[in-house]
């Protein structure tokens, strides 16, 4: 019986040194189910915080005077930028790596969705729901 080296290996048909030996493989962890329910619960509310804006639209409307058409063209501003934004946000998650561009992007889309509640007229509403689907 041969003994195994744990710091080489070595080739079973020649015999000579085949270099370091593999590491073993670690087993998984929990942290993985932990952060795929952190991420499902974030995009479970990234969708009803889309729905919501269809609910308090008669509300907006109301409140800053806006007409049907002027109601759907800041309403789609949120899908111009969206679209846009995927492969530059894949370039910067390649960049930068997924758990600083997640992060980032929660705290993108907290401070949007804050900002867009804090709208005073057309312009800025606007604006905001741009960003929002920049970040989002």
């Amino acid at each position: 019986m041969s003994q195994v080296n744990p710091v080489h290996s070595t080739d079973e048909r020649t015999g000579a040194d085949a270099g370091p030996a593999p590491a073993p493989a670690a087993r998984p962890t929990r942290t993985r189910w932990k952060v795929f329910v952190l991420l499902l619960a974030v995009v479970a509310l990234n969708y009803i915080d889309r729905g919501s804006v269809s609910v308090a639209l008669p509300l907006i409307t109301e409140d800053l005077h806006l007409s049907k058409e002027v109601t759907g063209f800041v309403l789609s501003a949120f899908f111009w930028t969206y679209a846009l934004m995927q492969i530059p946000s894949g370039w910067l998650i390649d960049r930068f790596g997924p758990r600083y561009m997640a992060g980032g992007a929660c705290v993108g889309w907290g401070l949007a969705t804050g900002l867009t509640g804090a709208a005073t007229g057309v312009g800025s509403l606007l604006g905001f729901r741009l960003l929002l689907g920049a970040v989002e």
